[in-house]
């Protein structure tokens, strides 16, 4: 396994407990706020239990990104996944945050790593 692969799951573990996940599967809309975030979503593969941080972002309205984003097509196009949503209100500095989180993890959609060979590192 790649060290990305093991600093994002190592992440998700952590963040588990103090980011927040409501239910947001099937596009959910009402358990979503209008407040300035970071965000990421999670491929989870309902068949092996595993789950990847495929996608991180940031915005100033979570509620209107979350409608408009496309990334749930992406994840429901990968084989028996579902996708999660985690997300902590920010206040300010959330794009610096999202970008410090992004060049660590190197999520796979976000467009700077999308064609990146899962083999390599």
């Amino acid at each position: 396994m790649a060290n990305n692969d093991l600093l994002r799951k190592r992440w998700l573990s952590f963040v588990q407990d103090k980011w927040y996940c409501k239910n947001t599967y099937n596009r959910n809309y009402k358990d979503v706020g209008n407040f300035p975030a970071v965000y990421f979503f999670v491929a989870l593969n309902w068949k092996t239990k595993e789950a990847d941080i495929i996608y991180v972002g940031s915005t100033s309205n979570l509620l209107s990104r979350y409608k408009s984003h496309s990334i749930h097509k992406k994840i429901e196009s990968l084989k028996d996944s579902l996708a999660a949503l985690y997300f902590l209100p920010m206040d300010k500095g959330y794009f610096d945050y999202e970008k410090k989180l992004i060049i660590k993890l190197k999520p796979l959609f976000n467009r700077q790593f999308a064609y990146r060979n899962k083999n390599a590192e």
